[in-house]
């Protein structure tokens, strides 16, 4: 996880017990370092050669899978993400983006271009219409879904109702629908 607001220092939680078969149960280790000056500026590749220093340091010391290494940022930090996601080496990445439509930090314009670059990597189908999106300061979202991409590299796009949050509102005190589909796009990479 990424963020240009996150605490101090860098956390890896050790799983001390075995998920049990049939409980739904899977071992998850969550990073959470911080960019320099509470941003990932990336000055000449240096936030992205950190990441991968740290991946490799992880990996000597917890049990890693590769194949299942996720980049989740909010604000600066899904800017980093982005960044890794087009590193050198790196060909195609899966993504799922979620931008509030009363955004005043970052236009959602931005966000949907960075959406479109997403679904041209991935070789999805583009479709002739932007997807419907709610409306501003509500607390509606609605999820595009695209066709066509290549396998293993699908691409979500999620519209709400919010500004500049990481969480939006579920409203009257609802639940933010975002933990359940972050969860939900992680879980199609077994």
């Amino acid at each position: 996880m990424l963020s240009s607001s996150a605490s101090t220092g860098c956390t890896a939680r050790r799983k001390t017990s075995t998920p049990t078969a049939g409980t739904g149960c899977t071992a998850t280790i969550f990073v959470a370092p911080q960019g320099i000056d509470n941003g990932w500026p990336n000055p000449n590749g240096t936030d992205v050669a950190f990441v991968d220093a740290l991946l490799s340091a992880l990996s000597s010391t917890l049990c890693l899978s590769t194949p299942h290494v996720y980049a989740l940022g909010f604000s600066y930090g899904a800017s980093m993400s982005r960044a890794l996601a087009c590193a050198p080496g790196v060909t195609t990445s899966a993504s799922l983006g979620q931008h509030g439509v009363n955004d005043t930090v970052i236009p959602i314009a931005s966000g949907r271009e960075i959406r479109h670059m997403f679904v041209r990597s991935n070789g999805c189908d583009m479709p002739p219409q932007e997807p419907p999106a709610p409306e501003p300061l509500s607390f509606d979202w609605n999820k595009a879904v695209y066709d066509g991409c290549e396998p293993g590299y699908p691409v979500w796009w999620i519209a709400h109702g919010g500004g500049h949050v990481a969480l939006p509102d579920g409203g009257a005190g609802g639940l933010s629908f975002a933990p359940a589909q972050i969860w939900d796009f992680f879980s199609q990479f077994k």
